[in-house]
């Protein structure tokens, strides 16, 4: 099986560094979404495949020291990963997978001094799980 499967996804995802450094970083993506090829192999009902392409996301970041920093970025990146479809009707569908994003990463001017940069890597995984009708 080869195809094309797009997606997007509004979220509340959040992960921050624990305070590392003096001050606590946050992350939320707000949503992200994706384009990828899809390549699978078809076994009596089951399908087991992998995915990969291009993935977006907005990711609102907080840093909380004096002053606090808080600013969205739109971010372009990747995604990898994989899973498995079951049909269990005609029409009807179960799937589970697991997708690795990767948004890169970037630096900004820590806001209680203007000039010491502080580093962000957006990097994501996620597992889903799916139930599909078929036209």
């Amino acid at each position: 099986m080869v195809g094309l499967e797009g997606d997007i996804a509004w979220a509340n995802i959040k992960g921050d560094d624990g305070g590392v450094g003096g001050t606590v970083d946050q992350s939320t993506y707000r949503w992200l979404g994706s384009v990828r090829g899809r390549l699978g192999y078809a076994a009596n009902n089951w399908l087991f495949f992998g995915t990969g392409g291009w993935a977006f996301a907005n990711i609102r970041h907080s840093n909380n020291g004096a002053p606090t920093d808080t600013f969205d970025n739109t971010r372009s990146g990747w995604t990898v990963g994989g899973g498995v479809e079951y049909a269990f009707l005609p029409n009807w569908t179960v799937r589970a997978d697991y997708r690795y994003f990767d948004f890169g990463s970037y630096s900004r001017s820590a806001p209680a001094n203007g000039v010491f940069p502080y580093s962000v890597a957006n990097k994501l995984q996620t597992v889903t799980i799916g139930l599909s009708y078929k036209f």
